[in-house]
């Protein structure tokens, strides 16, 4: 059962709880769910649905991408996505002050659209969130030299924002493309799997 199915089963089920209260009169005058109920799920549904059909992806298959891009200016929006579970339009808006290197944490605040602007907001209020900075993506983060450590941490060959769709179209499906050669069990398929 889908994540989305399940919570609908649960709210429709604690809808019912609340309103046989309300219609015995212990304590709550309106139902404050009522709304959520109402609210067709059936889009969230089916993106879930599509979502839990692909398969998990391997840690062979992870490391087969990282290495792909490890001479990459992108290497760390993969890092990011693959070690971290970030969205791929978090991933592109990582500024070093997100990063705190004495606790280990990244702050995942806002994202890139794929008009190129930065929201100042995540998809959902939950995705606001720290993360554990892995010590592969730390070693690298370090690398660069402390004066060049300001603002976003990629951009893209002009200088500007990276587009999360041109990520995904011109980097991530060219390596898949790749990759899928050399190792036909490569079973990365978009980069949302890496939320799974």
């Amino acid at each position: 059962e889908s994540t989305v199915k399940m919570a609908q089963r649960v709210i429709k089920r604690f809808n019912q709880v609340i309103n046989w209260h309300v219609e015995r009169e212990r304590g709550l005058k309106a139902n404050p769910i009522s709304n959520i109920v109402q609210k067709d799920l059936s889009e969230e549904i089916a993106k879930d649905e599509e979502f839990d059909d692909l398969p998990l992806i391997s840690t062979t298959n992870v490391l087969l991408l990282l290495d792909y891009f490890k001479d990459n200016p992108y290497r760390f929006v993969f890092d990011f996505m693959a070690l971290h579970g970030m969205r791929i339009a978090e991933s592109v808006a990582i500024e070093w002050s997100d990063i705190d290197f004495e606790k280990n944490t990244i702050y995942i605040h806002q994202q890139i659209t794929d008009t190129g602007e930065i929201d100042p907001r995540t998809k959902t209020k939950a995705s606001t969130r720290y993360v554990p900075l892995q010590s592969a993506t730390k070693q690298l983060l370090l690398e660069i030299p402390e004066e060049k450590r300001t603002g976003l941490v990629t951009l893209n060959s002009e200088g500007n924002y990276l587009r999360p769709n041109n990520l995904r179209q011109r980097h991530f499906y060219k390596a898949r493309k790749h990759l899928l050669k050399q190792h036909p069990d490569f079973d990365i398929q978009i980069p949302h799997q890496f939320r799974k």
